[in-house]
């Protein structure tokens, strides 16, 4: 069997330190942000009463994340039953932060909002490419 001369081995270990250096040098850049930032996303959700057939979603979020997030969905449940829905395509940019009041049709048979009761909120859509949900508990106001 062959070896290595001294020459390749040491031309080996060099180019494997420079490949090594620059991958360190680039994560603590940020320059891989996309594959290791976590979006821990502030959001402040109130619902309201809007007469017979329709009720407000105010929602409020703060995009700390580096990619745009697009909201697609609003589901609200009280007692294990959809009350109402939206669905549309909120944009929000990376950096942001955006309000925005929702009017929310009642489903067909379900309860009207009530102030002082508690409703369960879904808010659905991605961040760049990747899913996002957030899962809240609101008491509705009046």
């Amino acid at each position: 069997m062959k070896a290595l001369s001294s020459v390749m081995g040491t031309l080996l270990v060099l180019a494997v330190t420079i490949a090594l250096g620059g991958l360190m040098y680039a994560y603590s850049q940020g320059l891989f942000g996309a594959l290791t930032k976590t979006n821990n996303v502030p959001v402040n959700v109130n619902i309201y009463p809007n007469g017979n057939s329709n009720f407000l979603v105010n929602i409020n979020i703060q995009n700390t994340g580096n990619q745009v997030m697009t909201i697609s969905s609003i589901t609200v449940y009280h007692q294990g039953s959809v009350v109402g829905a939206w669905g549309g395509s909120w944009q929000i940019p990376a950096g942001e932060s955006s309000s925005q009041v929702f009017t929310v049709n009642y489903n067909n048979g379900a309860p009207q909002i009530t102030p002082g009761q508690q409703y369960t909120v879904i808010v659905s859509g991605m961040i760049g490419n990747q899913p996002w949900q957030y899962v809240t508990t609101v008491t509705a106001s009046g």
